[in-house]
């Protein structure tokens, strides 16, 4: 079954103009969707799980992932969760998106996934396994708390991360996870705590930071010396989302059953000789990998899976920070 709707408007062009070590978008404006249009999908998602039996058609994980074209209410992401949580209660979740953001939110604090003593079992920490994904200078402006220069010290990001709860209360009710990439420097993994231990035992938010290896494109050789640029980095943010939501369920299906039939078994491997009790920190550190690896290519968001391991086999564990969870 398609959840492909073909629209009368036509595809916008994207144009990419690459230099020695940057490379800049230009992306034309969408054509206007059609109410219809917007109905057709909203029932393609009904249809999906009336189509058959519910072990034929459950659905793992949901990636809700860049911008919606005019035409497009601004709860339709929140539409869509919602029609498909509703029918998976241990569902997956990865946004990287921050269209329609406070509807998200909301029907993601509403959906309980499975109940306390089930989400330890899948997940190992009784965590909510939904996931906000967000650039920090994209974070940054969302909370209008700005800084000047590049580093970011771990009291100026829990300020920022403080700013999120802040700004959308029903954030910290619906995230299990902040994940926040920052280019070529260090990116960062919250977990979120609980006033209450609504869903696990940790009232506080810990950060993980993450290090990402350097490395050089030309011939596809890694080096870790100072300075080493990308030279194609469009898309690897869509290749970090998907690289964190393969890994993360097939962290939580391995967890479950141990039979993976459609992921490549190096990367099952890799995984495996890394198992961190929480699987979406090790997820992260995978999706990042695979974003550093499709910035040697220039095909957007394709990379070589040998590529994306030696950068993740190259990572250090992540270190954490605790901060209170005001």
């Amino acid at each position: 079954l398609s959840f492909t709707i073909r629209t009368q408007a036509e595809l916008r062009t994207c144009t990419t103009i690459v230099g020695t070590d940057v490379a800049t978008e230009l992306v034309e404006p969408s054509g206007i969707i059609s109410t219809q249009e917007i109905r057709q999908l909203e029932d393609a998602v009904d249809c999906y799980f009336t189509s058959g039996d519910k072990e034929s058609v459950g659905v793992g994980s949901v990636c809700i992932m860049g911008s919606m074209p005019p035409g497009c209410p601004p709860d339709l992401y929140a539409t869509l969760y919602k029609k498909i949580a509703r029918q998976q209660s241990d569902l997956i979740c990865l946004v990287d998106s921050v269209v329609g953001l406070p509807f998200l939110l909301d029907a993601m604090s509403q959906h309980r996934a499975g109940d306390r003593d089930r989400a330890h079992k899948l997940n190992g920490t009784g965590r909510r396994n939904n996931m906000l994904k967000i650039n920090l200078t994209e974070l940054r402006n969302l909370v209008n708390i700005h800084q000047d220069g590049d580093d970011t010290s771990i009291n100026d990001l829990s300020s920022v991360i403080r700013g999120l709860f802040e700004t959308y209360p029903k954030a910290r009710e619906a995230l299990g996870y902040v994940a926040i990439t920052n280019g070529k420097r260090p990116s960062y993994l919250v977990t979120v705590g609980t006033d209450g231990g609504v869903d696990n035992n940790q009232k506080t938010d810990v950060i993980y930071e993450i290090k990402i290896p350097a490395f050089v494109s030309e011939d596809n050789n890694m080096d870790k010396g100072e300075g080493a640029q990308a030279l194609y980095p469009i898309g690897a943010g869509d290749t970090v989302a998907a690289g964190t939501l393969a890994a993360w369920q097939y962290l939580m299906q391995n967890q479950c059953s141990g039979v993976c039939d459609w992921l490549d078994d190096r990367v099952q491997h890799a995984l495996l000789a890394r198992k961190n009790d929480d699987f979406a920190i090790l997820a992260f550190a995978f999706g990042l990998a695979c974003g550093s690896a499709s910035c040697l290519e220039q095909e957007n968001s394709v990379f070589m899976i040998n590529s994306a391991l030696q950068l993740f086999d190259s990572m250090d564990m992540p270190q954490p920070y605790l901060m209170k969870a005001n």
